[in-house]
């Protein structure tokens, strides 16, 4: 009997091709109208979903804890929808 090989969950990256869809930059994704929801992952824009009533009421209480947070400390609490690059 032969062992199981354990497999990435993650597949590597792969060189791009001829079919590999165009890579959107960060100054493209700025440059979208403000009321596009679609976020910017890896290159690709990716669709997002209408959030539900509960993840807005935790967003709230998240922005209220931040906007504390930073008149104490400094910085800026931004809500849901502001296009924020994540480094």
């Amino acid at each position: 009997m032969t062992p199981a090989v354990a497999r990435p969950l993650i597949s590597p990256p792969s060189r791009p091709s001829p079919r590999t869809p165009h890579r959107v930059t960060w100054e493209e994704f700025l440059a979208l109208p403000d009321d596009d929801r679609r976020e910017l992952i890896n290159g690709q824009l990716v669709e997002t979903e209408t959030p539900t009533l509960m993840h807005e009421r935790v967003v709230a209480e998240l922005v209220a804890d931040f906007v504390l947070w930073t008149r104490k400390h400094g910085g800026r609490a931004l809500a849901s929808g502001y296009k924020v690059r994540v480094v």
